[in-house]
């Protein structure tokens, strides 16, 4: 849904390799109430797509206001397929992976030769009359601009009271809450313009048809997300997924002006995820972010997903190309080194969304993602289990290994042996570079011995 927005409303560092398998994942699906937004920045100029849930029987009463800092134009409005997000959100969402003891089959007899890898903790042709007048006489609203894209009839607005702008809506049948009156003022105080989308009446929108995404650009030295306008008419907690698309070399994005929240994971999920989950990793998940969101006072978000140029391990799905990132708004002629797709998720309350959302770019190229094991008793020895740590007695006996040859110089490193495990082999060498050394001598000796 929109309601955080409505008023009604190449080339990766390498990684090593996974040796598992994918078994699952929980992603925006699982959310009662969850807007997903995808944005694209780069260079200053920022795109940004909103998707949303509403169909046919709600067409009529539809409208979408949204803050913009500059007057848009048609060719910076597009509307969108929904497969844009439903790849994104599949691509990062957070994943569940299956290991098994040939995982692990010893290397040099070095079971802990693979390790996981280090973590840190996103037109239509009905004709239209842009008359460019000022709308009713008695609201002092200015049409800047008006066009047509896709389903949508699209006005950008500006104005000084908020009341003005809300009266010349209404007249035109715009279905907007007033319950938003005071954030739009602080909006038009500080001089932002108004993008207002409504359903046009000749665009065939039948019951049960869904509302194409709407997919806006705009230049701007702030790098932001105004969800204020739509929490003031929201009842509720609300779930925002966040899809960012940034150059490479600015690598992950983050929120500047809230809190982050995070728990373990890259961990064995233990019994209760069975017991009281029944195997259902979006349950797990949703209530692992419930506890964490609900452990710190107000909004928070998390770091769910990031990484550089297409590259996933495991995939949880299709990978998004250069064509869709190009929908979603990435300008690869302008990339300067490829590029970085990092998943956000915040979640709040109208009274916690106190300021519209500050992003930043932290230039961290690091691959992230939320990834848990699944249970399996055999490798509590490899594994810690969430929320437990290492299981008393667990070794990697469990796996039924052969006994280590070389025990006698082999350190425990708590996952079987250590690289002193191939000890041996560098003491073997070192024994055949001094029995070369003592050959050279002897020959050297010999060849004395014939002068």
């Amino acid at each position: 849904m929109l309601t955080f927005l409505m008023t009604s409303l190449f080339f990766a560092p390498t990684a090593e390799a996974f040796c598992g398998a994918y078994a699952g994942s929980a992603g925006s699906d699982i959310y009662n109430s969850v807007s997903e937004v995808a944005i694209a920045r780069q260079h200053g100029r920022t795109t940004l797509s909103v998707s949303n849930d509403v169909d046919g029987v709600m067409g009529d009463t539809f409208a979408l206001l949204i803050p913009v800092p500059e007057i848009l134009t048609e060719d910076d409005v597009h509307v969108l397929d929904r497969s844009v997000f439903d790849t994104l959100d599949a691509y990062t969402r957070p994943r569940m992976v299956t290991y098994t003891c040939d995982d692990f089959t010893p290397i040099y007899n070095d079971p802990c030769a693979m390790e996981l890898e280090p973590k840190r903790n996103i037109a239509m042709a009905t004709e239209y009359d842009a008359s460019g007048d000022s709308g009713d006489a008695d609201h002092n609203v200015d049409v800047e601009a008006e066009f047509i894209v896709g389903e949508y009839e699209i006005v950008i607005l500006s104005a000084e009271d908020s009341d003005d702008l809300f009266g010349w809506l209404t007249d035109e049948g715009f279905q907007v809450s007033r319950a938003t009156e005071e954030v739009v003022q602080e909006y038009l105080d500080s001089g932002s313009y108004f993008f207002a989308a409504k359903v046009h009446a000749d665009a065939g929108i039948g019951d049960g048809d869904v509302l194409s995404p709407l997919q806006f650009s705009y230049d701007s030295e702030v790098f932001s997300l105004p969800i204020r306008i739509g929490t003031a008419a929201s009842k509720g907690v609300q779930d925002l997924v966040v899809y960012a698309i940034t150059d490479y070399a600015d690598g992950s994005v983050g929120i500047s002006n809230y809190p982050s929240i995070s728990f373990e994971d890259e961990c064995m999920l233990g019994e209760d995820f069975t017991d009281e989950f029944g195997s259902d990793l979006g349950a797990y998940y949703q209530n692992a972010f419930t506890q964490g969101y609900e452990a710190e006072p107000g909004a928070d978000w998390m770091f769910e997903y990031g990484w550089g140029n297409g590259h996933c391990d495991p995939c949880t799905g299709e990978q998004p190309d250069e064509k869709l990132l190009a929908t979603a708004g990435f300008d690869f002629e302008q990339m300067d080194y490829g590029y970085y797709v990092s998943r956000l998720h915040m979640r709040y309350t109208p009274d916690e969304a106190v300021e519209d959302v500050v992003m930043y770019t932290s230039g961290l190229t690091e691959q992230e993602q939320v990834r848990f094991i699944e249970p399996d008793a055999k490798l509590h020895w490899k594994f810690d289990v969430c929320g437990m740590g290492k299981m008393p007695g667990a070794s990697m006996a469990d796996c039924n290994y052969d006994p280590d040859p070389y025990s006698d110089i082999c350190e425990d490193d708590g996952c079987g042996c250590a690289a002193t495990r191939r000890a041996p082999q560098v003491g073997g060498l070192a024994i055949g570079l001094l029995m070369f050394v003592g050959l050279a001598r002897r020959r050297k000796g010999q060849e004395s011995d014939r002068h």
